[in-house]
């Protein structure tokens, strides 16, 4: 049985696989094999696409070679994974109440986080570092209310169990960590603690409502994570919601978390020595 992921280091998605896959033991076994997936690929108009292996021209996919299938969509391929390795990081099937428990927190992943994070982490860091478009603060703001009331219901579940499905760590708390971890770095989820990454004053905004994008910004370069000097990244501290912080410093801690986020930040910088070595365009 071999599993072949198709994916990008860069792509929120791919990293939330990769995570899941370490968590199970498969990651650096020959069970378990990634190709890499160029950008221009999926950007550019190509007739030879395979949109049988992703109908919507988007990473992940992945393809298991003793079953002759192929999935698309993150969320599909992890619990695929986790059936097929009997992973504990999914609920007892036979149990009803863990099944719900765990369905009620899929739910929420979806529709009261990710849904708001995926636009958040493209105005704050994709339009203005990827497509060289100011930034939207009324989006932003917007998205950030909300989050905040997302992040005051995690509290309340937290106080009551360490993880959103119950007592056990599944992969709908690993979900969150890909965009989680890149808003947390740029400052923007001041629920999990401070970022580092400044954004242009709030009394610079534009008559139609966006930011400008800062002259240092401008020749597209990605923000990088700050390290603290043993190499790892700052936990969280404070208590402005002690059980989401302390669930999110339990995330992050994990050696399969630090694994791939450690390999998100090599890609990120090798993007940028790519773009800075990029020839100049006629």
């Amino acid at each position: 049985m071999v599993f072949i992921l198709y994916g990008n280091i860069l792509a929120t998605h791919y990293r939330a696989v990769l995570i899941c896959a370490a968590e199970m033991g498969l990651l650096d076994t020959p069970s378990f094999e990634t190709r890499h997936v160029d950008w221009k690929n999926l950007w550019a108009p190509r007739n030879d696409f395979d949109y049988d292996a992703s109908p919507f021209k988007r990473i992940p996919w992945l393809e298991d070679t003793e079953a002759g299938i192929t999935l698309y969509e993150s969320r599909a391929i992890v619990k695929y994974l986790a059936m097929n390795t009997g992973s504990s990081l999914l609920p007892n099937m036979n149990d009803p109440v863990e099944m719900a428990r765990f369905e009620v927190a899929c739910s929420i992943e979806l529709g009261d986080f990710s849904v708001f994070t995926k636009p958040l982490l493209y105005e704050l860091v994709q339009a203005p570092h990827v497509h060289q478009q100011p930034t939207n603060q009324i989006l932003v703001e917007s998205y950030k209310r909300t989050l905040e009331k997302t992040f005051k219901g995690y509290e309340k579940i937290l106080s009551r169990q360490p993880y959103l499905a119950g007592d056990k760590l599944t992969v709908v708390d690993l979900f969150h960590i890909p965009n989680a971890h890149w808003l947390w770095t740029v400052g923007d989820l001041p629920e999990l603690g401070d970022g580092t990454l400044l954004l242009p004053n709030q009394e610079k905004v534009n008559s139609d409502g966006t930011l400008p994008i800062p002259e240092e910004q401008r020749d597209g370069t990605l923000p990088f994570p700050k390290e603290e000097a043993d190499g790892n990244l700052p936990v969280p501290q404070g208590v402005y919601l002690p059980h989401l912080q302390a669930w999110w410093a339990r995330l992050i801690q994990r050696e399969s978390v630090k694994k791939i986020n450690a390999e998100f930040d090599k890609g990120l910088k090798e993007a940028e020595e790519a773009r800075k070595n990029k020839p100049p365009t006629q």
